[in-house]
């Protein structure tokens, strides 16, 4: 899982750059996200009427401080890709 995971944060990465082509081949997990990631003007289904949503888990935890950031950079990277 990590992997993909892995895979998941490059593809928002490239969306969220622009600046390349999302590397969706690089697990199944993103092949399948492929239709949803991509912004609208890049899917091959121009007409589509679907929305991404990511939800981001944090805790109020000092020990947990690492982690959270960690999560929130994951949402702005996604925040801005849209």
């Amino acid at each position: 899982i990590n992997k993909s995971l892995l895979a998941l944060k490059e593809c928002l990465r490239s969306i969220a750059g622009a600046n390349q082509r999302p590397p969706f081949r690089n697990s199944l997990l993103t092949r399948l996200l492929e239709e949803a990631l991509l912004p609208r003007q890049h899917s091959a289904r121009r007409n589509r009427a679907s929305s991404s949503t990511m939800i981001v888990n944090v805790s109020p935890a000092a020990r947990m401080a690492g982690v959270t950031a960690n999560a929130l950079r994951y949402g702005q990277m996604f925040s801005s890709a849209r």
